[in-house]
């Protein structure tokens, strides 16, 4: 699994860098925990806490996600010391989520709340499902 931005799509990679920056004004210092993720990755993160040791982490197979296609990223908000702040308070998300969507970006936290509160720091591509059939692997 990557954490390196260069791994996304250039106009994904595009995006993120530029929520990155616009975070980085609103006093958010991000870290990218995933970037691209291949088919094999992805089912042995579906396997946890089903045929694998671990918790539920994800409900999307091999191909089922943007990940596979270099069309999605997560990240996490550091604290003021540096250190990854999981219990990131809402507004801190949603400050987040409005700089993705105006640099082009779907919030998964945004789109899904409560549903997918587990995986708030998804960010992707609109419309990826069409755009996987066309974007190179």
């Amino acid at each position: 699994m990557s954490r390196s931005l260069t791994d996304l799509h250039p106009f994904v990679q595009e995006k993120a860098e530029a929520m990155i920056r616009l975070a980085e004004t609103e006093g958010i210092r991000l870290l990218i925990t995933h970037t691209h993720r291949t088919f094999e990755e992805q089912d042995a993160l579906y396997a946890q806490g089903r045929t694998a040791e671990g918790k539920i982490v994800t409900n999307a197979k091999g191909g089922e996600t943007p990940h596979n296609y270099r069309l999605a990223f997560d990240v996490i908000p550091l604290d003021e010391t540096g250190k990854p702040w999981w219990d990131a308070p809402p507004p801190v998300w949603q400050k987040l989520y409005r700089i993705a969507e105006k640099v082009g970006l779907d919030a998964l936290g945004d789109k899904w709340g409560e549903f997918l509160s587990w995986d708030k720091g998804h960010f992707q591509e609109p419309g990826w499902h069409v755009l996987r059939k066309v974007v190179f692997v």
